[in-house]
Parts: C-alpha cells; sequence; structure tokens
C-alpha cells in the first residue's frame, strides 16, 4: 500500500549528467540507490528533519547498549543530505507543492503589505448612521480574507417588542441578531519587515525577519539560501 504522501509511482531521480552536476571526484564511491535511501527522502520531504529522518530510514538505535551517538548519526544524516541525488530527489518529490504554491520575493512583500494594512473598514460599513454592520461577503476581497486571523459569526433569533397596538398590548417581532468576532493578523509584526524590508535595519535582520513570516516547514529551505546569498554580497562589498 501507497504512503498517502508519495507522489503517483514516484521513482528515484536518476543520476543528473555532467552538465548539470559537477563531475564526481576521482576516487568516489559511486552512488547507488538503496531502499533506506529512497526512504530517507520520503522522510525528509514530510519533516525536514535530516537526522530524524535518516535514524527512521536507516532504523539506527539511540537508546541502549547498541546505541548510536548523536553526532554520529548527524553526520550520516547531512553528509546524505548533501548529496546531488538526494537533493534532486527531494526537489522532485517537493515539486507537486511548488507549483500549487509559487514562492518569491515579491509574493512575501504583498502578503505582507496585506497584512500591515489590512483594517476594520474593509470589513464593517461604518457609514450607516449609529449602526455598525458586516459587509457583504462579496464585497470583501480575497486579499482581505487572507488577513483575517480568526472570525466566528453566531446567529440568534430574538423576540423583540417593537410597539404596542390600540388596545395596549404589546407587539413583537422575532429578529435576528448577528454576532461577529473577528480578529486580524498582528500589524506591528508585518510593519517591522516591511521597515527593514526598505532597509532600516541590517541584512540579516530583514532576511530573520522574513523567514519567521513564513509557514515552518518553508523556512529550512529558504534559510540557507537565503544566508548564503547575503554573505557572498557582504563578501563583494568589503573587496577594495
Amino acid at each position: 500500500m501507497k504512503n498517502s504522501s508519495e507522489p503517483p509511482d514516484h521513482q528515484p531521480v536518476p543520476p543528473p549528467v555532467n552538465d548539470i552536476a559537477p563531475v564526481e571526484k576521482k576516487g568516489a564511491k559511486k552512488f547507488v540507490w538503496t531502499p533506506e535511501r529512497q526512504e530517507f527522502c520520503r522522510l525528509y520531504v514530510q519533516t525536514h528533519n535530516a537526522v530524524q529522518s535518516y535514524i527512521e530510514s536507516h532504523k539506527v538505535s539511540t537508546t541502549g547498549p547498541d546505541a548510536t551517538p548523536y553526532r554520529v548519526i548527524s553526520n550520516r544524516a547531512f553528509r546524505l543530505l548533501h548529496s546531488r541525488y538526494i537533493k534532486a530527489d527531494i526537489l522532485a518529490r517537493e515539486a507537486p507543492f511548488w507549483r500549487q504554491f509559487p514562492l518569491s520575493a515579491n509574493g512575501i512583500m504583498t502578503e505582507a503589505v496585506t497584512l500591515a494594512f489590512a483594517n476594520m473598514g474593509d470589513y464593517f460599513d461604518f457609514s450607516s448612521g449609529d449602526q455598525i454592520s458586516l459587509k457583504p461577503a462579496n464585497q470583501i476581497n480575497r486579499r482581505a480574507q487572507g488577513a483575517i486571523q480568526r472570525m466566528r459569526i453566531r446567529n440568534e433569533y430574538r423576540r423583540v417588542k417593537i410597539g404596542t397596538d390600540e388596545n395596549g398590548k404589546a407587539i413583537y417581532e422575532q429578529r435576528r441578531i448577528q454576532t461577529v468576532d473577528l480578529s486580524l493578523y498582528p500589524k506591528t509584526k508585518h510593519l517591522d519587515l516591511l521597515i527593514k524590508a526598505f532597509g532600516i535595519g541590517s541584512k540579516q535582520e530583514i532576511l530573520q525577519s522574513i523567514l519567521n513570516s513564513l509557514p515552518p516547514e518553508l523556512r529550512s529551505q529558504l534559510a540557507s539560501h537565503l544566508l548564503s546569498q547575503i554573505e557572498a554580497e557582504e563578501a563583494k562589498e568589503l573587496k577594495p
């Protein structure tokens, strides 16, 4: 039975050709796909935890007299993770996700702007005198919807007195009372991100702000790449 997270008929990515990947070092062992390595890739895509994926895929003992030291497990896991064949297979497994949720710097900044400048006027009508009412759903655009952290609408029907008849008998009417509990994502966090993105603060602070705004499963993938780019730029600036 196939795991639900496994892409249909997924096969390990074959070793890349030399015009894509660097030539193997002289004397290096030829890479061989094993069930353990395939399982490592599958687990890593789910957790992005190299050490735990290695422990589970290679059935490594971590307790008892035969326990393998954590340092040894960590070295083996990250050595495996840095194999270009393993990287290619992981990217192939994650490709459907990236196609569905494309990520770019512009997309991140657009989302930050939406969250930073959303306000209650996007959701409520304040123009009808002393009454505040929720706007019709079709007037709340998708961007405004994305800034909602929590929303709860409760409808109650109450018997309300609206007057009396000619005999002095009270007249009642059934009315719907709607209670809306709405909260938006914190504005200050995303305003801080935008301020830093416009050049106030160090590049590391900007990087950290951007990473903190992402879902946890994406942070580890972007962190190493973005940090290496920043370090490369800073090294160029320091050259005479």
